[in-house]
């Protein structure tokens, strides 16, 4: 039995696509229950936010003790606003339900946020700490498992893992050869700001100077998919 700690399913992002995909390869295999967690549609304010994290801490501490799960699964983005709230299921999990394996899978990545953190010290010495409570840590970077392992060489074993994508929507686009043409990149992202789409059109046309017949393939879509046109 795994307890995933995600966004509604009604949110459009990475996660809740890779969490439905994982979800339906393991039909059958595994038993899910999703934890819903984050901001809820209508939410404005900072007592909003107060009152809605005290409420989602109490319904986990409820939720842990008697669902006797395996395996506790979050997924949090290595930031400063965020990963603080997430990262607090670690510490109520090892207290409430010491026998629950735990897996942190880091979906972002802020490199500002981890030299903040590095570089204070009571700040540096909770993060490690926290990550000393799980038993898997997943990244989706070499980069970032270098510096997890340069922070602290005996953290839990870090694990690569990639995100996934729906085999059966992009097979028509492979089947017209863009995939096999010399030098063709595909950026295939939601078009939102922090995936920095612009920054992607950019190095490319420095590319192009240097390979004449280097191709460009963003597939996608979102709010910037109009500016990034």
């Amino acid at each position: 039995m795994v307890l995933v700690i995600a966004h509604d399913l009604s949110v459009t992002g990475g996660v809740n696509n890779f969490l439905r995909i994982m979800r339906k390869r393991l039909r059958g295999r595994t038993r899910a229950t999703r934890f819903v967690n984050g901001r809820r549609k209508g939410e404005a304010g900072k007592l909003a936010i107060l009152k809605r994290l005290v409420r989602d801490y109490a319904r986990f501490c409820a939720v842990i003790r008697r669902g006797r799960f395996d395996i506790l699964h979050l997924n949090p983005s290595l930031d400063l606003s965020s990963m603080p709230r997430e990262l607090v299921f670690v510490w109520l999990a090892r207290l409430l339900a010491p026998r629950t394996r735990i897996l942190i899978f880091y979906r972002g990545w802020d490199w500002r946020a981890f030299e903040k953190i590095t570089s204070s010290r009571w700040k540096r010495r909770l993060f490690v700490a926290t990550q000393h409570r799980a038993d898997r840590i997943f990244v989706l970077a070499e980069s970032f498992a270098d510096a997890l392992t340069a922070l602290d060489d005996k953290l839990p074993p870090i694990r690569l893992m990639s995100t996934m994508f729906e085999g059966e929507v992009l097979g028509p686009v492979l089947e017209q050869g863009i995939a096999r043409e010399p030098r063709t990149m595909l950026f295939l992202s939601r078009f939102v700001a922090a995936k920095r789409g612009d920054s992607v059109i950019r190095a490319f046309a420095d590319l192009r100077t240097r390979y004449p017949d280097a191709r460009l393939v963003m597939a996608g879509d979102g709010p910037e998919r109009a500016a990034l046109e």
